[in-house]
């Protein structure tokens, strides 16, 4: 946890299958639908610039990655993060898709600051939470339906569309019968280097274990 503190705002009640008509909306006016993944930044810079300010600024310790202010209507964003989004990584594309989540939910709305998922996992599954609707809204935006269908592995489904693959696995387990979503939270991992790629995304599966960037496993 950053010195900020996490903190959260109470807005308008949003279900699950409501924000994911609000992402086919987004997405739509986007000239996006039927696309397997998106290139966030051009989505801010062509569709959200208008209206928006964006200020870049160089993250330090303590501080979060990214954070939506408003009068006037800003995204702050770290210079890294931005850049690291541009080129397809992971972490810094749920960032962005969580920011462009209150950016489309929340607008005139006072929001807290947006502290990276491993942060936004443990705010409260509430449809009146802000940090719940963004996390809600960032899992369909990065996994749109067309991706689910795909028949490969959950792990180089991942890769295809440049998300972890708990992200995935979330949206997979979306029950839209009863409009139930619940967090996949992220692995811990062994902190060993994977010899397929490289990576130190080592989780435990069963007595081995599999990279979750790659999908190389071995046993134990």
């Amino acid at each position: 946890m950053s010195s900020h503190a996490f903190r959260d705002e109470w807005v308008d009640f949003r279900s699950p299958r409501a924000i994911k008509d609000s992402v086919k909306g987004f997405v739509e006016s986007c000239g996006q639908s039927g696309q397997i993944t998106f290139n966030l930044v051009n989505l801010i810079e062509r569709k959200l610039a208008p209206g928006l300010k964006i200020e870049f600024f160089d993250q330090v310790a303590g501080q979060p990655p990214a954070y939506v202010t408003q009068g006037p209507l800003t995204l702050h964003v770290d210079k890294e993060t931005w850049s690291d989004a541009k080129i397809g990584d992971p972490r810094a594309r749920y960032i962005l898709a969580h920011e462009i989540g209150h950016l489309v939910l929340h607008r005139g709305t006072k929001l807290g600051f947006s502290e990276g998922p491993d942060a936004q996992l443990r705010a409260p599954p509430d449809e009146r939470s802000a940090e719940w609707q963004a996390n809600v809204f960032a899992h369909f935006l990065l996994v749109p339906d067309v991706a689910l269908a795909e028949r490969l592995p959950l792990a180089e489904k991942a890769a295809d569309i440049a998300v972890d693959s708990w992200v995935i696995a979330t949206v997979q387990g979306y029950d839209a019968a009863r409009d139930i979503f619940e967090f996949v939270a992220a692995p811990a991992y062994e902190g060993d280097m994977c010899l397929q790629c490289g990576g130190v995304t080592l989780a435990r599966l069963g007595t081995g274990l599999m990279c979750d960037s790659c999908g190389w496993a071995i046993e134990r």
